[in-house]
């Protein structure tokens, strides 16, 4: 498993991310910030995906239904796609 230091990157980018989707994070509280909550940077990274998850399900719903095919078949690249980086890097 990776060290939590790893995922600081990711819980940056997952917030800045949210941000530019409407979804504004504050106030900032990573571990290495002035407030920091006390979640790690993998529960910021994780909470943030899942938030996106959310964001993302909820457009697409209101884009209808004739994007329905264009967006599974896009998810379903890239969910192999994500699959095959990881076992180049050697990573479950």
């Amino acid at each position: 498993m990776a060290s939590d230091q790893s995922w600081a990157e990711v819980a940056r980018a997952t917030r800045d991310a949210l941000a530019l989707l409407g979804r504004p994070i504050t106030p900032r509280c990573l571990p290495d910030e002035a407030d920091p909550c006390g979640g790690t940077f993998a529960d910021h990274a994780a909470a943030h995906l899942a938030t996106i998850k959310a964001v993302a399900d909820h457009q697409l719903l209101h884009l209808g239904p004739e994007y329905g095919p264009a967006h599974s078949e896009i998810y379903w690249e890239q969910c192999a796609e994500l699959h095959h980086d990881c076992m180049t890097e050697g990573t479950p």
